[in-house]
Parts: C-alpha cells; sequence; structure tokens
C-alpha cells in the first residue's frame, strides 16, 4: 500500500478482503505521507514498512491469493464490527483487483465504486512465483494493473522500471 497525500494515514478500521476471508488492520497501523506498507502473508516482526497476519489467524485459508486460480483483493475503510454487511457497501471500498477470472464476489461492489469494470480480469501471463500485482497510477481498472516481475522488483520499495504501460 502507499500513502501518496502529504498526511499520514491511520488505518484503524480499515481492512482486506480476499472473499469469503477478512483482516482487519491491527489498531494503531499507519503508513507515513509519502511511505509505502507492505502487507505479507507470512510470519514476521511488524515495523513501520512491513506488516504480517497474525499466524493464529490466518488470512488466506482458502487459497484465495492463490495467483494460479482466480482471485480478488479489495481494501475497505470505515469496517466497525468486521460484519460481513460492511464489505457490501461500495462507498467503504478504496481499491480492488481481480485476476485470472472475473464474477468473484465482490466485484459487484467495486463497479458500484466505480473502482473496477464489469466482467474484467487480469491476464497473468508470465506470472512465476515470487511475483506481484502493481498498477501503473492512472487509475482503477484492469487496464491500469499489470503483473510485476519480482526479479526486477524491490519489495517495500518504490519500481520504476516496473511501472505497467498505459494500455
Amino acid at each position: 500500500l502507499v500513502n501518496r497525500g502529504a498526511t499520514d494515514q491511520t488505518l484503524d478500521g480499515w481492512a482486506l478482503c480476499a472473499f469469503p476471508n477478512y483482516w482487519l488492520f491491527p489498531t494503531g497501523t499507519v503508513i507515513a505521507a509519502g511511505a509505502r506498507l507492505v502487507v505479507h502473508s507470512s510470519t514476521g516482526t511488524n515495523d513501520a514498512s512491513n506488516i504480517y497476519y497474525d499466524p493464529s489467524r490466518p488470512f488466506d485459508t482458502w487459497g484465495c491469493l492463490d495467483p494460479d486460480r482466480g482471485g480478488e483483493l479489495a481494501l475497505y475503510r470505515n469496517i466497525v464490527a468486521n460484519d460481513p454487511s460492511e464489505y457490501v457497501v461500495s462507498d467503504n471500498m478504496v481499491a480492488y483487483v481481480e485476476w485470472r477470472t472475473a464474477g468473484h464476489m465482490r466485484e459487484s461492489v467495486a463497479v458500484g465504486a466505480n473502482l473496477w469494470e464489469f466482467a474484467s480480469a487480469l491476464d497473468m501471463a508470465g506470472y512465476v512465483a515470487g511475483d506481484g500485482i502493481a498498477s501503473n497510477e492512472t487509475g482503477i481498472c484492469v487496464r491500469n494493473f499489470c503483473v510485476e516481475s519480482r526479479a526486477q522488483a524491490s519489495l517495500g520499495a518504490a519500481n520504476p522500471g516496473t511501472v505497467c504501460p498505459m494500455r
């Protein structure tokens, strides 16, 4: 996650969703102005640039983030009770991406929030284990995402050589 703002952003009440899994950011998590926060699906020690899922409450218990399968990932704010009903409110969704196949559970919420195009998914051609998904930061729709090669990426830092081309 990148905070492009001029002030620090507290992530209290923010969550990730890879349906049917939901994960709230720990209370007090902050992304400094202009900084990145890498969210890891492994164990480690949280710091200002890295956060790790609670291993006793795994986020991706269904393999929903497996790049070899179709999947989705959404970022939400204004989550109070971590109730599933909060995740169908378009105003709560901040960002969305789905890959390999379209029509995932939260796609309609993303379309309603003007964050995604109906029935579109990122083509993962060329993906190899360890790669990521990047945005060219010009908008939020499938044309503005691409596979980011881990061979070129520097985890947690800007990767100007792998910014997605305009399509």
